[in-house]
């Protein structure tokens, strides 16, 4: 109503307009703030959330199926369940640490098998394996088969040679053994004939008669 505001006193209406300024700009300074703060907060939550996403995807390379944690909390609007991925971490640990037995186990077997190979030796030098760790591997235990193999024709080659000088070996023994049994048989009959001739001279000598073609002892002569 302009009549109404025209009857109020000008120093009224003065200091009513102050006072409006007044709170005008104290509005004015108010809303600065908070549209200050409303941008903190807006920066902060998406500091947050990228903080939040760069979690999220460190848990899924470190924990396995940890994905369902957040999706979980994401869905019931809650934090995320901490206990959860610790329990998760803790199962993640201790299957490294049962493959890493694992491996340490492999390595010495395969040092075992393998002595002193550097091909074998190398297949261990990095964090892991390699997709041609399994190859490297054949072909060493083919190259062993091999050499095994050389190794065993070779034993009986040598196996085989010293059968035969031993056998050649016997079969001298055998003949210096069968002709040493003729020399003793004969030997035995000549020893046999000897003793069966002296029977005989001695049977003569006792009848008072000596053998045919033996000289006669002379008879009748004393002693000197």
């Amino acid at each position: 109503d302009i009549q109404a505001v025209e009857n109020i006193p000008r120093d009224t209406l003065v200091a009513l307009l102050k006072r409006k300024d007044k709170e005008a700009r104290g509005l004015a300074a108010k809303l600065e703030k908070l549209e200050e703060r409303y941008v903190k907060v807006v920066r902060f939550n998406k500091i947050l959330m990228e903080d939040r996403t760069s979690f999220q995807r460190f848990c899924g390379e470190l924990i396995p199926e940890s994905d369902g944690v957040f999706e979980e909390a994401a869905a019931q609007e809650t934090p995320v369940n901490l206990d959860s991925l610790l329990r998760r971490l803790a199962t993640w640990r201790g299957a490294l640490e049962t493959a890493g037995e694992d491996r340490r186990v492999f390595r010495e077997f395969t040092e075992l098998v393998f002595p002193g190979d550097d091909a074998v030796v190398g297949l261990f030098q990095g964090d892991a394996l390699g997709l041609d760790a399994l190859e490297v591997l054949r072909q060493r235990w083919a190259a062993l088969e091999d050499l095994h193999s050389e190794s065993i024709a070779s034993v009986n080659a040598m196996s085989r040679e010293q059968i035969m000088a031993r056998e050649g070996e016997f079969a001298a023994a055998a003949q210096a053994r069968q002709a040493a049994e003729r020399r003793a048989d004969e030997l035995q009959e000549e020893l046999t004939r000897l003793h069966r001739e002296r029977a005989q001279m001695l049977t003569q000598r006792l009848h008072g008669r000596a053998p045919a073609g033996s000289d006669p002892e002379p008879v009748g002569h004393g002693g000197p």
